[in-house]
């Protein structure tokens, strides 16, 4: 089976944009976009529990591979119709 991917985004100001917009530019200026890559689907859920425990990392979002698309410097999520 392959890896578990996930694009997180880190920062209030990152994560503001991305709820407005559906997409955020991956370049530093807001926040951190981090593309992250576990073996198997048991480290991907202690990842996000970890994050969801974290102290001080309040404002942060997770997409799983079939909810975002990288199209140049964004990443957008994808609309399922």
């Amino acid at each position: 089976m392959g890896k578990h991917k996930i694009c997180a985004i880190f920062g209030r100001e990152a994560v503001n944009i991305f709820d407005e917009n559906g997409k955020i530019n991956m370049l530093p200026q807001d926040g951190v976009v981090s593309f992250l890559e576990f073996e198997t689907e048991g480290e991907l859920k202690a990842f996000k529990k970890g994050l969801n425990l974290s102290q001080g990392w309040e404002d942060f979002t997770t997409l799983d591979e079939n909810e975002y698309v990288v199209k140049g410097k964004f990443v957008e999520i994808v609309r399922h119709n």
